[in-house]
């Protein structure tokens, strides 16, 4: 009886892994292809023209370099910029993994929580519309292609993860430019001047808060980094406009900063 009871068992965990496998598979390996970065959106957002710099950013390729939640990240030649190029596709086999956070919530772990896919989408280009129109100095935002359009940008040469290279048609993609932060937790951890990161941190959520801004994702960080000395938010996917709530989630901020500081104390 007992035997047979560890079969039925360990059949329903083969099945659970084999189910989830298309979706961790490409979390492993950060699989890219062109196809899952082809994004409908009904909103059509303010257009924006490119400067020679950014032209000249642009014509020159791009190696892979990370993968976040919503876009692939590609580094540029010179290592200063990174192109974010949008990607919002969802593993077609779900079972297994809806299966595997019901039995989460069973047994009382956090289970995974995804949004619906055009809520998402929407989300997410108007966080970087609003990254680029209201604080480009806090997020290092220097272009957004937010909408399909044709003409006035150079083919886009990358290549992925596995090194295979692309040349991608810019009007059929969504894609951000930003330039390139030092990360936040390694920039802490070596600075040679950490009370004035410190401070920089603060001041950066002090200007968040005056520009009416709040970041969802409470994250410290993945969601934050240092450029020429200055902190900045790197992760621009999140933000949304609420004034009334800014100083609320700007407290919340500085309590986790400074559990975070006092965790990575005892850690050095």
């Amino acid at each position: 009886m007992r035997r047979n009871f560890l079969k039925i068992v360990g059949c329903l965990i083969l099945c659970l892994v084999f189910l989830a496998a298309p979706k961790n598979y490409k979390r492993w390996t950060h699989a890219f292809r062109p196809s899952k970065c082809l994004v409908d959106c009904p909103v059509h957002w303010k257009s924006v023209s490119p400067e020679k710099e950014i032209l000249a950013v642009l014509e020159r390729p791009f190696s892979y370099f990370d993968r976040g939640r919503q876009c692939y990240v590609f580094l540029s030649e010179d290592q200063k910029y990174v192109l974010k190029l949008f990607r919002f596709d969802s593993c077609r086999i779900k079972t297994g993994s809806e299966i595997l956070n019901r039995v989460k919530k069973w047994v009382g772990a956090k289970a995974d929580e995804e949004m619906p896919f055009r809520e998402n989408v929407l989300k997410t280009l108007g966080s970087c519309a609003l990254a680029y129109n209201k604080a480009k100095e806090q997020t290092g935002v220097v272009f957004i292609h937010l909408n399909l359009e044709e003409g006035g940008l150079p083919t886009l040469k990358i290549k992925d993860r596995l090194g295979r290279s692309f040349e991608l048609d810019p009007s059929r993609y969504r894609f951000v430019l930003q330039k390139r932060a030092d990360g936040f937790r390694e920039t802490l951890l070596h600075s040679q001047n950490r009370e004035a990161d410190i401070a920089s941190y603060r001041t950066l959520l002090k200007e968040l808060k005056a520009l009416g801004l709040v970041h969802l994702d409470r994250t410290m960080g993945r969601n934050f980094g240092y450029l020429d000395g200055k902190a900045v938010l790197i992760d621009i996917g999140d933000l949304v406009y609420l004034p009334d709530q800014a100083e609320e989630e700007m407290a919340h901020f500085e309590i986790r900063f400074q559990s975070w500081l006092e965790k990575m104390e005892k850690e050095k």
